[in-house]
C-alpha cells in the first residue's frame, strides 16, 4: 500500500511538472543545476526520493549491531546491497514508466546520473555511519551537495 501511494503522489507531480514545464520536466525531476523557482521543486523531489531511501536503506543501518551479532559480515552486506538494488530498481522503473506513460523525453544519461549519485550516497552512508552519526537529513545535503558540483 505505501508503494502505491508513493508511486500515486509522484505520478501526479510528474503530471503537474509536464504541463507546468514540458522540454525540461526530466531535467527538473533529476538533475537541474541551476538556481530559480525550478531548483526549488528539484530539492523537494530530491527530499522525496531521500525519504523513499530512508526507508529502504537506512532503516537496516539501525539495527546494524543486531544484524552484525547474529549474521556474518557477507550476509550483513547481502542485505545492505538487496535494499539499494530494491530502490533503485524501483527509482529507475517507476522513472521510465512516468516518462513514457506521459510521454517525456526519456534520457537514459540522467537516470543513469542520478543512480550515479544515489549509490555514492549509499557508499558515503556505509562507509560513514560508524563515524558520524548519519540520518536521512544527512542524505539530501550529501545529495544535492553533489547536484550542485556536477
Amino acid at each position: 500500500m505505501k508503494w502505491i501511494k508513493i508511486t500515486v503522489i509522484y505520478g501526479l507531480l510528474v503530471y503537474f511538472l509536464k504541463y507546468l514545464y514540458q522540454d525540461i520536466t526530466p531535467y527538473i525531476l533529476l538533475h537541474y543545476p541551476f538556481f530559480d523557482f525550478r531548483y526549488l521543486i528539484f530539492v523537494i523531489t530530491q527530499i522525496f526520493w531521500s525519504y523513499i531511501f530512508y526507508q529502504i536503506v537506512y532503516q537496516y543501518l539501525y539495527l546494524d549491531t543486531l544484524i552484525s551479532l547474529r549474521l556474518s559480515k557477507r550476509k550483513k552486506h547481502e542485505i545492505f546491497l538487496k535494499q539499494w538494488f530494491k530502490y533503485i530498481s524501483f527509482y529507475t522503473l517507476i522513472h521510465i514508466f512516468f516518462f513514457i506513460f506521459f510521454s517525456l523525453p526519456l534520457s537514459f544519461g540522467l537516470i543513469a546520473l542520478q543512480l550515479i549519485l544515489w549509490s555514492l550516497v549509499f557508499i558515503f552512508l556505509l562507509v560513514f555511519y560508524k563515524i558520524w552519526s548519519y540520518h536521512y537529513v544527512s542524505m539530501i545535503l550529501i545529495m544535492i551537495g553533489i547536484h550542485l558540483f556536477i
